[in-house]
C-alpha cells in the first residue's frame, strides 16, 4: 500500500490528468485512504489548486475519492481565512464524466472553469468503429451559479493542458487532438491537423464561452501564462509550423520550448531555452516586471549526461529576451521544484520536494538539510540575483510533497501539500520550533508563511 500511495502523491503533482485517473481507479481499487466510519469507506483527498480570492480567503480544490468502485469522483471546494486559517466555506461537486480534464481558478471574478470529458456513443458515423468524445467546460461562482458553458466534441481523444485568463476574462486554453474539434454550434474551433497526426491548439474564448480564435502548433505544451497583453506556452520543445496550401506543404517549421501569443491570436515570439548547452523541458513560468522566472527539467535521455553534473532540475531567471541571469540546478534525486512565485519586490519563492540532502539550504545556513526520510517538502527564497536567503523544510519517514503555492497582496506565502502519516509516522507541518502533528492518515493541507519564511498556520480539510 505504501507504495500505491507514493504513486497517488507523485502524480497528483501532474499536468496530465488522464494519469491522475488512472491512478485514482488504482487507489479506488485498492481501498487505500482515511476511513469514513459511517459507510467503512476509505477516502482520500488529493491536492489540485490553491489560489487566493479578491477579498484575500484561500481557496482550495480537492479530488475526493473513496473505496467504492461505484462511487463517482467528487470535487471538494475548500474556502480558509487567511488569519486564521479556519474554514469558511466548503462543497462537494460529483463529476459524472469518463475522464477529468482540467480546473482553474479565475480570480479577477472569483471563479472556477472545470474542464470534464465523456465518450459518447454515436448511432452511425463514417469511421464505424470510433466513439464521439465531448469536452464539457463549465465557468461557475464560487457560490455554484453559472455564469457560462460549453462544450466541444470530435471523433478522437483531445485533452486541454493548460487554461488562464486574462484582464477582461477571456479565457485561453491549450491542448492537442488528433482530429477536428467542434463547438455546441459544430464550428469548427480548430485547425486541421496536419501530416504529424497530433497537434496542439491554443484557443481564446470570450467572457460568455464563444470561442473567438484558434492557432496551432505542433507537440504538447506543459501549461500556458497570461500577461496584460500576450499569452505564454511553455513545455518541452514546442514546435509551430505555418502552412499555405495543401496540409503537406510545410513553410516554416520552427523549434522552441517558449511560444508567445499577442491577444489576437498572433505568434510574436518563438524561443528555444538551453542552459549551458542543455536542452530543457520547462515545467513552471513566472512573469516579472523585467523578465522570468523558469522551473525546468533536463530533457537528455542520457541518463550518465544528468549524473555526471548537467543537472536535472533548474530554477532560471532570464530577462525579457530570455537571456539568463542566474540559474541553479537542484542535481539529480537532491530536489524537485514544482512551482514558484514572484513577491512585490521581484524576489523569488521556490517550492518543491527532496530525497536525501538539499544542497540549496547550504548557502543559507552552511548546511545541507537531509530528509526524514522517503520525500520531504521545501520552501526556500531568493533574492533578485539568486542568492538563497532562507530555506524551510519538513515532513516525516514517507513521502510529503507540495503541489502549488499562492501569494498574497501581502507577500504571505500559501503552500498546498500532501502528507502520509501511517506505519507510526508523525508528520510536523511547522519547520520552526512549534509542532503540527498529524498521525493515523494521508491527505492534503494547506500552510501559511510570512514573508521571512515565519511559519504562522495549517488548515487540514476533513
Amino acid at each position: 500500500m505504501n507504495i500505491l500511495l507514493d504513486l497517488i502523491l507523485i502524480v497528483s503533482n501532474s499536468k496530465y490528468p488522464l494519469i491522475v485517473l488512472l491512478i485514482i481507479i488504482n487507489l479506488i481499487i485498492s481501498g487505500c485512504g482515511n476511513k469514513n466510519s459511517d459507510t467503512d469507506n476509505f477516502v482520500t483527498l488529493m491536492p489540485y489548486s490553491i489560489s487566493i480570492t479578491q477579498n484575500g480567503d484561500v481557496f482550495l480544490a480537492c479530488f475526493k475519492t473513496t473505496s467504492d468502485i461505484y462511487e463517482p469522483l467528487v470535487l471538494s471546494i475548500f474556502l480558509a481565512d487567511s488569519t486564521s486559517g479556519s474554514e469558511i466555506q466548503q462543497q462537494d461537486f460529483q463529476i459524472n464524466s469518463d475522464y477529468y480534464q482540467y480546473l482553474e481558478f479565475n480570480n479577477n471574478i472569483d471563479s472556477i472553469l472545470l474542464i470534464t470529458g465523456n465518450i459518447m456513443p454515436l448511432d452511425s458515423i463514417e469511421s464505424g468503429y470510433r466513439d464521439q468524445v465531448v469536452v464539457n467546460m463549465v465557468m461557475a461562482s464560487l457560490d455554484n451559479n453559472e455564469i457560462w458553458s460549453e462544450a466541444w466534441h470530435s471523433y478522437e481523444y483531445f485533452y486541454v493542458n493548460g487554461v488562464c485568463f486574462d484582464q477582461l476574462n477571456n479565457t485561453y486554453i491549450t491542448g492537442y487532438n488528433n482530429k477536428e474539434i467542434f463547438d455546441d454550434n459544430n464550428n469548427k474551433v480548430n485547425i486541421d491537423p496536419d501530416l504529424r497526426n497530433q497537434i496542439a491548439f491554443l484557443s481564446q474564448l470570450d467572457a460568455y464561452g464563444e470561442t473567438v480564435w484558434s492557432i496551432p502548433y505542433n507537440c504538447i505544451s506543459s501549461d500556458i501564462i497570461c500577461s496584460v497583453n500576450d499569452i505564454y506556452i511553455y513545455g518541452k520543445q514546442i514546435t509551430t509550423t505555418s502552412r499555405t496550401g495543401s496540409d503537406s506543404e510545410t513553410v516554416e517549421d520552427n523549434v522552441c520550448n517558449i511560444v508567445r501569443v499577442n491577444n489576437e491570436g498572433e505568434i510574436t515570439a518563438m524561443q528555444n531555452l538551453e542552459c549551458d548547452g542543455v536542452e530543457l523541458d520547462i515545467t513552471d513560468m513566472t512573469i516579472l516586471p523585467n523578465g522570468f522566472i523558469f522551473s525546468a527539467i533536463n530533457s537528455s535521455s542520457d541518463s550518465t549526461e544528468i549524473l555526471n553534473g548537467a543537472g536535472y532540475n533548474y530554477i532560471i531567471q532570464t530577462d525579457n529576451n530570455y537571456n539568463i541571469n542566474y540559474y541553479k540546478t537542484c542535481g539529480y534525486n537532491e530536489g524537485t521544484i514544482h512551482d514558484s512565485v514572484a513577491t512585490s519586490d521581484n524576489q523569488i519563492i521556490i517550492a518543491g520536494e527532496f530525497q536525501g540532502n538539499l544542497a540549496i539550504a547550504e548557502e543559507s545556513t552552511g548546511q545541507p538539510s537531509t530528509s526524514h526520510g522517503n520525500y520531504d517538502s521545501f520552501i526556500a527564497k531568493l533574492s533578485e540575483t539568486g542568492e538563497v536567503m532562507w530555506v524551510r523544510t519538513w515532513g516525516g519517514e514517507n513521502s510529503d510533497r507540495i503541489s502549488q503555492i499562492a501569494i498574497d497582496r501581502n507577500d504571505n506565502l500559501y503552500v498546498l501539500g500532501s502528507y502520509q502519516a501511517y506505519d507510526d509516522d508523525v508528520v510536523d507541518l511547522n519547520p520552526g520550533s512549534g509542532e503540527y502533528n498529524l498521525t493515523d492518515s494521508h491527505g492534503a493541507y494547506i500552510s501559511k508563511f510570512n514573508s521571512d519564511g515565519e511559519y504562522l498556520w495549517s488548515f487540514v480539510p476533513n
